[in-house]
């Protein structure tokens, strides 16, 4: 009995020397926070400070919190990273309990199914394949969006061409599934787009399957007043994002698609010049739904919108609004850098203009044509497709045009031939088409942020090694000072701060000086 105790008392003293020895090492302590000169811990939830008698990673009111505490460390580890890459959920959910303390009763909860489900897929005993299960559980882990692969059944490229394009009906549900994860905030704001997978969009666009058409589910009539209703609603956010840009309206824009829009459409049979008007108006509020979004900075989730719009737009069979959203995915493309499937969108664009009847959605596809061959480098094609903008707009009959088309006028053609010359690196050609668009008077049409990108691009034309115009330059921001308040749009920001670094190699300079200190007096510093 005395060897029993005296061992019994052994094996406590080892334990308890671990316990000093894994704190003092510095390691995680899991367990035995109770030693006396362990350093201090933090909550991984929300980094306030643990009280030396939690033994857990989770302070109080997160470990009782119904969101599940983030892990955005966690997600950027390579043992993370290779459990994302192969959808291998049961590895993803041991690594977030172990980074976490969370137990699985918690994210059973937060799931919605039994703690013994969690379990078994943690053991391997279950596996996901399901599309919308495993979004849920990387909405509610908090995985960011960029980090995750396509998923298990994503059809792959075929030697024949035929790419993946989404059934009318599961499009409709991928709309509501965005819109809802965009409301949420679950969405990363930076992520990257793959020039592959436009490129896969682009082409299923081309060899586009025939449209299904889903059986008219019960419920009220939907008819011509409801195409007007959503028309009306698509103008009005269509013209908040063209005055203000992606950020102002956009939450309202999503909670109306998913509530409102995607509902009536999946109610109404498509068959019928009504049913197809609704699908177009759908289309079109989700096209400004991924501009908004695009603008805004988070370009993966304004992709797939664009993507899914285009979707809704060819069952709709409307080819001049098929041109408009190819457009807005040229634009994405030129602004990130990925000029061949900026002109791949751009020239599957014009060919959808086309079959239409709108001299302006043709013209603007020819001058964001322009914009995209100047971003790849081809001048004679920039300035072919710019004639031909001219050309086509000279011949339109406002009358005929789709309301949602009139904003392109003569002075944005000029505003776009001002970029194509910037990006060919024609600072005179952008100055003289900067003095064409007018831009030193105010706008009828006020559009605050195409006047801020117009101006930021007028003023590095100022600052080119050949020519330099410093006080012309800053000058230009001066007078963008007003309207950098009121924009939420990550792009015109974007170049209003590349300007401004441009201008800091004339750090010396008075003007730019005098700048400055203007942009610290209206609380803009850091723009």
């Amino acid at each position: 009995m005395r060897c029993f105790g005296l061992r019994l008392y052994a094996r406590l003293w080892d334990v308890g020397t671990r316990r000093h020895r894994v704190v003092t090492d510095g390691a995680e302590t899991g367990r035995g926070s109770l030693v006396p000169d362990q350093a201090a811990r933090h909550c991984v939830a929300c980094s306030c400070a643990l009280n030396r008698f939690n033994d857990t990673r989770l302070c109080g009111p997160c470990s009782r919190s119904p969101q599940l505490p983030s892990a955005n460390d966690l997600w950027a580890t390579e043992a993370a990273r290779l459990a994302l890459s192969r959808w291998d959920l049961g590895a993803a959910v041991r690594q977030y309990r172990s980074y976490t303390g969370v137990k699985q009763t918690r994210i059973a909860a937060v799931v919605g199914i039994h703690q013994s489900e969690v379990s078994r897929l943690e053991n391997g005993g279950r596996k996901m394949r399901d599309r919308q299960q495993l979004m849920i559980w990387a909405r509610a882990l908090g995985i960011p969006d960029h980090l995750l692969p396509a998923l298990p059944d994503d059809e792959p490229i075929t030697g024949s061409g035929e790419l993946w394009l989404p059934q009318l009906t599961d499009a409709l549900a991928a709309i509501g599934e965005l819109t809802g994860a965009d409301i949420n905030g679950r969405i990363s704001q930076a992520a990257e787009i793959e020039a592959a997978d436009l490129t896969k969009a682009l082409l299923a666009w081309a060899a586009a399957i025939p449209s299904d058409r889903p059986a008219q589910a019960p419920g009220r009539p939907v008819g011509p007043a409801d195409v007007q209703t959503l028309a009306i609603m698509s103008q009005a956010f269509a013209d908040a994002d063209h005055r203000l840009g992606g950020g102002h309206a956009r939450s309202t824009l999503t909670h109306y698609l998913s509530n409102v829009a995607v509902p009536l459409a999946v109610q109404t049979g498509h068959a019928d010049p009504v049913g197809r008007q609704l699908l177009a108006e759908t289309a079109r509020l989700a096209d400004i739904a991924g501009f908004m979004a695009f603008d805004a900075g988070q370009q993966q989730l304004g992709r797939r919108y664009l993507v899914h719009a285009l979707r809704l737009a060819q069952a709709a069979q409307t080819p001049v609004l098929s041109a408009h959203i190819l457009t807005d995915l040229a634009m994405q493309a030129i602004h990130l850098h990925q000029p061949a499937p900026a002109v791949a969108a751009a020239e599957a664009a014009i060919g959808a203009a086309d079959k239409g009847n709108s001299p302006s959605a043709l013209a603007r596809c020819y001058a964001i044509a322009a914009r995209a061959t100047a971003a790849a480098g081809d001048a004679a094609a920039s300035d072919r497709y710019l004639n031909r903008a001219e050309d086509v707009l000279e011949r339109r009959d406002r009358a005929e045009e789709p309301s949602w088309i009139t904003f392109f006028s003569s002075r944005q053609l000029t505003v776009e031939a001002m970029y194509a010359s910037h990006a060919l690196g024609r600072a005179s050609h952008v100055e003289r088409h900067a003095q064409a668009a007018r831009l030193d008077q105010a706008a009828a049409d006020a559009m605050p942020r195409r006047d801020v990108l117009a101006k930021s691009t007028l003023a590095l034309s100022y600052l080119t090694d050949g020519e330099q115009d410093i006080e012309q330059a800053c000058a230009l921001m001066t007078e963008c000072l007003p309207l950098i308040g009121r924009l939420t749009s990550a792009r015109a920001l974007a170049a209003v701060h590349q300007t401004r670094r441009r201008l800091a190699d004339f750090s010396d300079s008075a003007s730019v000086k005098q700048l400055e200190e203007a942009f610290a007096l209206t609380g803009q510093a850091d723009v």
